[in-house]
């Protein structure tokens, strides 16, 4: 992708790209974004997350499709967190 359309994607989803020479084309506040383009300190402490264990992948699988079947409440009452994750057997 040519640098300046990958910097105008960047300043309108405000969200990073790869090309490293799209950086000449980006506004110099957007470049200073940490959260966008993070300093060489702050990548030494980023870290991929882990896969999570298949036991618990389960669990969270079941406990989201019990959560997303629980009927809507009625208008203006609040929803029970507790009745959504009751095992009943």
């Amino acid at each position: 992708m040519r640098p300046e359309v990958a910097a105008r994607i960047t300043a309108a989803v405000l969200y990073p790209n790869a090309n490293v020479a799209s950086q000449a084309f980006l506004d110099p506040a957007l470049r200073s974004q940490p959260g966008l383009y993070p300093d060489r300190d702050t990548k030494r402490r980023l870290y991929a997350l882990t896969a999570m264990p298949q036991k618990h992948a389960v669990v969270r699988d079941r406990v989201w499709t019990r959560f997303r079947a629980a009927p809507e409440p009625a208008s203006g009452a609040p929803r029970a967190p507790a009745a959504c994750f009751r095992d009943d057997g």
